[in-house]
């Protein structure tokens, strides 16, 4: 190899290596176009903790009477109030978070259970941490981002769900 190609491939080195170095350091734009990487949860968000409605049958799959979401995360179906054992768990990633003008905070979210399918969760968290209705759609139907409003967590919607705070 002659001494020029030699210095040339060094030298297209090092600047290969100044030029990644130099990416690595652009910080995004504040342009509205840029994507959000993802919501960073606090250890203490309102949606944490044991939420709780005994009018929700026991034993029932559809409207679990208790569920636990742990500031992990993990989430936890009871089938009754007073089991300690869950036949469904998963993985509650906190996609989005806001408060609305009357301070109910919101989360948008993406649960990925042990059973086949995600679901795209809404959760409105009363201002006072009391109470949690949410709604819910399949994650891989078309349209169910987009559905996900505010104006769809309404009573009459089959996939709405009320939970109290259960406290200590």
């Amino acid at each position: 190899m002659t001494e020029n190609k030699y210095r040339w491939i060094v030298f297209s080195s090092i600047f290969a290596v100044i030029q990644l170095f130099s990416a690595c350091n652009v910080k995004p734009t504040s342009n509205s176009e840029a994507p959000d990487l993802f919501y960073y949860p606090s250890w203490d968000e309102p949606l944490y903790g044991t939420w709780i409605n005994s009018e929700y049958p026991e034993g029932s799959y559809n409207r679990n009477p208790k569920t636990v979401i742990h500031n992990s995360g993990y989430l936890e179906a009871f089938l009754r109030i007073s089991d300690t054992r869950t036949p469904e768990t998963g993985v509650l990633v906190i996609i989005k978070k806001w408060t609305d003008p009357q301070a109910n905070v919101w989360y948008k979210a993406l649960f990925r259970s042990n059973w086949p399918g995600d679901t795209l969760w809404l959760f409105k968290i009363s201002k006072n941490n009391s109470v949690s209705e949410s709604i819910y759609c399949q994650a891989n139907l078309s349209g169910c981002k987009e559905s996900l409003t505010e104006l769809q967590v309404i009573h009459s919607n089959p996939h709405y769900r009320i939970y109290y705070r259960q406290v200590p």
